[in-house]
């Protein structure tokens, strides 16, 4: 058995310091599968039943070439232990598909925060695990552990900048964020789409560009047009706003602020060719009344002035 193989210098950190070969030839054991209940705190959401079925063959065929690792379920029985996991949840369902009655472990005494901290960082150095739940991972360990994201990168063998990348992609919508872990959408495709965070177009087009099959360079292309066509459109809008106040003649605009003031009400005046219309608002039927009351004086006063 490869004890210890692929859990990373992370963990090794996180054990203590030993090294884990060296924690296995203390540690491992064999423990029964119905004495090994699921981590509570599982950060990997999506596991593919296929790649599952695939990992129980090769476990009927060579059994279980790397322990689980556990630790004692607090509050078990000393003379009737159960035992929670915290790394290999693939493995034991796995284990249990292919039938098998015990499994290799390896025990570590670890508090509820350890265990959750070695139980995100086991998942997160699995290239298997999708980009999403990566994320996720990663937020979880800045969030309840204050991880920076140099130390994660440390921690997990990536660039400091592979780390912020993959975080971003938390900035996008769920729906899009589903295309992704559902494996319509690459992490390349998220990344793309990302140039229109904040959009209410991102979750159109991501759907489009899975229905479509769209390589991430064509979404690429995609998104910066949009982007493109956007800011044309905000231009346009100012410049027609721009036109329309150069156009407004100073005498209505002078007529509609004596109105508002004399009515109490917002007035609009509009005027075409000669033609025009005179918009007094009311907020209620009541508001309405009193403003016709207000009409009414008014139009009395013109008419005194008329000779």
């Amino acid at each position: 058995m490869a004890e210890g193989m692929g859990l990373g210098r992370g963990l090794g950190a996180l054990l203590g310091g030993d090294s884990v070969a060296e924690v296995g030839r203390r540690r491992v054991r064999e423990v029964p599968v119905e004495r090994i209940e699921p981590n509570p705190r599982q950060p990997r959401r999506h596991m593919d039943p296929g790649a599952l079925e695939d990992l129980a063959e090769s476990i009927r065929a060579n059994g279980v070439l790397q322990p689980l690792l556990v630790r004692i379920k607090p509050g078990s029985n000393p003379m009737d232990e159960f035992y929670e996991l915290v790394a290999g949840e693939r493995r034991l369902r796995a284990s249990r598909l292919a039938g098998l009655e015990r499994v290799p472990v390896l025990v570590h005494e670890l508090d509820d925060g350890r265990s959750l901290e070695v139980a995100i960082l086991e998942n997160v150095q699995r290239e298997d695990l999708n980009p999403i739940d990566t994320a996720r991972g990663y937020q979880r360990l800045v969030d309840e552990f204050g991880y920076s994201h140099v130390r994660i990168a440390e921690r997990v063998g990536r660039s400091r900048m592979g780390v912020s990348n993959t975080l971003r992609l938390l900035k996008l919508p769920e729906d899009v964020l589903d295309l992704v872990t559902a494996g319509r959408l690459t992490e390349g495709h998220a990344r793309a789409l990302l140039g229109l965070e904040g959009s209410a177009h991102v979750t159109e087009v991501a759907a489009a560009v899975a229905e479509a099959g769209l390589s991430v360079r064509e979404t690429e292309r995609r998104v910066r047009e949009l982007v493109s066509h956007v800011a044309q459109s905000v231009v346009d809008e100012n410049e027609k706003k721009k036109r329309g106040n150069k156009r407004r003649d100073p005498a209505l605009a002078l007529l509609e602020k004596k109105l508002a003031s004399e009515l109490r009400t917002k007035v609009t005046i509009t005027q075409v060719r000669g033609r025009g219309k005179v918009i007094l608002e009311f907020v209620s039927l009541q508001d309405m009344k009193e403003l016709i009351g207000r009409l009414v004086p008014l139009g009395d006063r013109e008419e005194e002035k008329t000779p």
